[in-house]
């Protein structure tokens, strides 16, 4: 109880905070204001509610430090809580309903995080836990410290979010704001990959103007496409589209020859070190047999793949290597 009120007193002038509430007509109904007796205003004024407005529509609840005792939230409206705990790290649960689409679509789920977006000291980061134990880590990016992320959803059932302070910080400055929903779906692509594509012999063919929806499924997998470089076709270009359409996928692309030499490789996008969606492109041989291989960047250590881990990879000709 004394950590909720710490939270309703936390949020005192934010004009993000509280549900929408209404408001008396400040018209008096016609009433001439100045026959209003002093009396019935000075009880009125005694009986009005002047506790401070909730930080959100949904405060958090304690304990809610395990998954077991997570605060249940509904879609949409956004939740709240404070990293107060001065023995140890605090870390905060909240759990939602998700149910996919029609048979045959593909639900998209969006989770953001709002901390220092809102004048909180808080740099935080997020794990999420969906149906059939997958995992999903959601790291502050070098752009922006307010995690987020948007990924297709295929069962019905419960999902829980962490969310924790990266650096162990608490208290009362320490605040954060949670938001689950349903969301467009973020990008367009006109072939999906089909397995096996595991090595470098099952690519899947591509041509110019193909992009490809695929899923990085662990640590270790590796998606691989092939095309033969037309007569007239002097250079290629290949672009990631993941993590900044809120992917957790921070990916690793390459290129190779027909005798398995890497040609270029990325990891970040063109003059953007911030940048978490590699492109590479490469001048063609005609006629020659290429292999393009997407994974996970193996130096980020959150990178565990799983079914969340999406990307789109599009495959396009061009006049000349655009990254000379």
């Amino acid at each position: 109880m004394l950590r909720l009120f710490l939270l309703f007193v936390a949020c005192q002038g934010c004009r993000s905070c509280g549900a929408p509430s209404g408001s008396g007509d400040d018209s008096g109904g016609g009433q001439d204001s100045d026959t209003v007796d002093s009396a019935d205003s000075a009880d009125t004024a005694d009986s009005a509610d002047t506790a401070p407005p909730p930080m959100c529509a949904q405060v958090e609840e304690e304990p809610n430090d395990q998954r077991p005792y997570a605060t249940p939230i509904e879609l949409n409206w956004w939740s709240c809580g404070t990293f107060y705990d001065p023995t140890e790290n605090d870390w905060d649960y909240v759990s939602f309903e998700v149910s996919p689409g029609d048979a045959g679509g593909m639900t998209w789920l969006e989770v953001d995080v709002e901390a220092q977006s809102r004048a909180s000291v808080a740099d935080p980061e997020l794990i999420l836990y969906g149906p059939g134990d997958q995992i999903i880590f959601v790291e502050d990016f070098a752009r922006a410290t307010d995690p987020f992320v948007v990924i297709p959803v295929s069962e019905e059932g419960a999902w829980d979010a962490a969310i924790y302070e990266k650096y162990a910080g608490n208290g009362l400055d320490y605040t954060w704001y949670l938001r689950a929903l349903v969301a467009k779906q973020p990008v367009e692509w006109n072939l999906q990959e089909t397995e096996p594509n595991d090595a470098l012999d099952q690519g899947l063919v591509v041509v110019d103007g193909d992009r490809v929806f695929g899923v990085v499924e662990d640590t270790y997998d590796l998606d691989w496409y092939t095309f033969v470089a037309p007569e007239d076709v002097p250079a290629v270009t290949l672009a990631i589209e993941a993590n900044n359409h809120g992917s957790p996928l921070d990916a690793r692309l390459a290129l190779y020859n027909s005798a398995g030499t890497k040609l270029e490789a990325a990891t970040t996008g063109l003059g953007d070190a911030y940048d978490k969606d590699p492109l590479v492109s490469e001048e063609l041989t005609p006629g020659e047999v290429y292999s393009i291989s997407v994974r996970v960047e193996l130096d980020d250590e959150s990178q565990i793949g799983g079914p969340g881990y999406w990307y789109v990879l599009e495959v396009r000709h061009d006049t000349e290597d655009i990254t000379d």
